[in-house]
C-alpha cells in the first residue's frame, strides 16, 4: 500500500497545508498487547516497517519526526528525498483544496 501512489500512504500521501508529506504508522501485537508508531516522517519509505522496528528493538511506543528520522537511518531503512512522495496527482488536489480555502464567503 504504502509503494502504490493510488492509496494516501507512503508514494502518494496526502500533503500537508506546507504542500509537504508527514507520513505516520503504527502496529500492535494483539498476543504480546506491545506496539510501535511513527510520526512526521518525509523520508522512509515504509513507515510501516519502521513502526514494527520501533515495537520490536526499543523500549518505546512512538518516535516522532527528527527522532524517528534518526531512528530509520540508524536501522537502515529504505529511504528516499521526500520530493518521491509527492505525485503530480497529489499536487493537483493540494492546489485545488488551497484555492477552495481562499474563498470567502459572506453570511
Amino acid at each position: 500500500m504504502e509503494n502504490c501512489p493510488h492509496f494516501n500512504a507512503g508514494r502518494g500521501s496526502v500533503l500537508t497545508t506546507d504542500g509537504t508529506v508527514e507520513m505516520d504508522a503504527c502496529v500492535m501485537d494483539g498476543n504480546t498487547m506491545r506496539c510501535g508508531a511513527v510520526s512526521g516522517l518525509s523520508t522512509v519509505v515504509n513507515p510501516v516497517s519502521l513502526a514494527r522496528l520501533v515495537m520490536e528493538k526499543t523500549p518505546h511506543v512512538y518516535l516522532a519526526f527528527d527522532g524517528a528520522e534518526a531512528f530509520a537511518r540508524e536501522q537502515g531503512v529504505e529511504t528516499m528525498d521526500p520530493s518521491h512522495f509527492i505525485t503530480e496527482e497529489n499536487k493537483e488536489r493540494w492546489r485545488r483544496v488551497k484555492e477552495a480555502s481562499r474563498v470567502q464567503f459572506s453570511s
